[in-house]
């Protein structure tokens, strides 16, 4: 069953879709689902429909919606990466709440994991208990905020990332100063 929601984030509406599941769970789980680029709600093919349905149908809740001024959400807006996230951490407290939810986990997708890797390190202490990281953006010039200290040459780390093989990245990853002196902060988010 699915249920359209209104989720305020600062001065902004955000339309949203709830799936419940049919049967009331035990523990109370659910799952903002944060999708990639400036996509809606519905994900490519329906990708985030069909995977709320199938989330519901195994027991949790689910969350999908649309950014402020996006889709069905009213409003124009650039859509900052900021925006996003704020967005991402305003969808999750109504959540949460609403839903009286035991516990939450973000799923995202492309710059989706990049907001829900941000908003978990922004939510603290109450963060969701997980995130499912699926086609990181790696760029952070796009998708990081100015605390991780990608400012400086942004562009060295992702040409780096982007050449050789598995283990050359991998190594390039372990001895890349920028990343090993914000792994910490990236893995503790």
């Amino acid at each position: 069953m699915t249920a359209l929601v209104k989720i305020r984030s600062g001065q902004w509406e955000m339309s949203g879709v709830v799936h419940t599941p049919p049967v009331a769970p035990q523990r109370r789980v659910g799952v903002v689902l944060l999708h990639e680029n400036f996509n809606t709600k519905f994900g490519t093919h329906r990708m985030f429909y069909q995977l709320g349905e199938a989330l519901a149908a195994a027991g949790v809740y689910a969350l999908r919606y649309d950014n402020r001024g996006m889709c069905d959400s009213p409003g124009t807006n650039p859509l900052t990466f900021q925006d996003r996230v704020a967005d991402a951490g305003a969808a999750t407290q109504f959540f949460k709440k609403e839903y009286r939810l035991d516990s939450v986990f973000f799923w995202g997708l492309c710059m989706g994991a990049a907001v829900a890797l941000h908003a978990s390190a922004q939510l603290a202490p109450n963060m969701p208990e997980g995130i499912m990281l699926c086609s990181l953006l790696a760029d952070p010039r796009d998708a990081s905020l100015p605390q991780f200290g990608y400012g400086g040459n942004p562009s060295r780390v992702v040409e780096g990332l982007s050449r050789g093989n598995l283990l050359q990245k991998a190594s390039r990853l372990a001895t890349d100063g920028t990343y090993r002196k914000n792994i910490g902060r990236l893995v503790k988010g």
